[in-house]
């Protein structure tokens, strides 16, 4: 537990868990693409070990596609289950933000 807090909490790793799932299966270079689209920058050595951080807690896959004729990432079941509370957290944090929920 203490190994999946210490990944979830370091820089960026939430952003590219919300790219992999808004994505489905994503290659590397599909993660470098969206990360640049949506205003965000991790350099490549930083991404690398991210996604590495991240299966190893058990959050996503690496997988050969054979569709693609590449590395894919996707979320496992426990990593989607992960990321859909990290996003209610995420609203009820904006929500607070923003006044409506009483600190």
């Amino acid at each position: 537990m203490i190994e999946l807090l210490e990944n979830l909490g370091k820089k960026d790793a939430y952003v590219v868990l919300k790219i992999i799932k808004k994505l489905g299966k994503a290659r590397y270079v599909d993660i470098e693409r969206e990360i640049v689209s949506s205003g965000y920058y991790i350099t490549s050595p930083t991404l690398s070990k991210r996604l590495k951080e991240l299966r190893s807690s058990g959050l996503i896959t690496k997988n050969y596609d054979e569709s693609e004729d590449d590395v894919v990432y996707m979320l496992t079941p426990f990593g989607e289950e992960v990321v859909s509370k990290l996003e209610e957290l995420e609203l009820i944090y904006k929500k607070f933000k923003e006044g409506s929920v009483v600190a």
